[in-house]
């Protein structure tokens, strides 16, 4: 309890600017899973930057962050990020870290974030698709010709799906290196060979519709 006491004394002299709902929060949920992703150098200047060494797989989360963990004295307390410029190695301005000499007192600090932001992010990140620029594209099969244009592209598990309406009907066709064979840029056309049976569906229609015609 003691302990606990010492560390909201603490947090209410060190970031007494920002003592609001946020700080309240973390304070409150000091037993969290921390994640290590770095750790603080030397100070950089005289108006309170630091370096600070983040771990390749963490790179990311820096773009999302406000806040940092810093293990100062044994104990894991929060600091608010005021300014971090940088790509891969990092320049940190913190809240209420206003000179060197305070700056000193925390460099050679372990920096963690929470586990639940670290999911968080990671649950946010969306997947990019490799073939979602050919979208709007005239799709053209090597054995049946054009078959109209590419509406859509959909992630299903494990693969790509391009989704096309021919004759009024949706029709998913697979794509990845070994249907497509070539994507036309500049004229907007992706060139596929889809495997037997992918576009039976549609050739049955075009043959009833000729059929009727007759």
């Amino acid at each position: 309890m003691l302990k606990k006491c010492f560390l909201f004394v603490f947090i209410l002299i060190n970031f007494k600017k920002r003592f609001n709902f946020l700080t309240f929060y973390y304070f409150c949920s000091m037993n969290e899973d921390y994640v290590e992703i770095g750790y603080t150098q030397k100070p950089h200047g005289v108006k309170g930057e630091i370096k600070i060494l983040i771990e390749e797989e963490y790179i990311n989360e820096m773009r999302h962050l406000e806040i940092l963990f810093l293990s100062v004295r044994g104990n894991i307390l929060p600091y608010f990020i005021d300014e971090v410029r940088g790509t891969s190695s990092f320049i940190v301005k913190f809240e209420d870290v206003d000179n060197k000499e305070a700056a000193v007192k925390i460099r050679a600090s372990p920096i963690f974030m929470k586990r639940a932001d670290l999911k968080y992010w990671e649950e946010k990140v969306e997947v990019e698709l490799v073939y979602s620029h050919c979208t709007g594209y005239q799709v053209i099969d090597v054995n049946d010709g054009e078959l109209g244009k590419l509406s859509e592209v959909v992630e299903y598990p494990q693969q790509e799906l391009g989704l096309m309406i021919i004759n009024g009907k949706e029709i998913l066709i697979p794509l990845n290196e070994h249907t497509i064979q070539n994507i036309d840029k500049v004229n907007k056309k992706l060139t596929v060979e889809m495997p037997a049976g992918i576009l039976d569906v549609y050739k049955e229609d075009e043959n009833d519709e000729k059929e009727e015609e007759l």
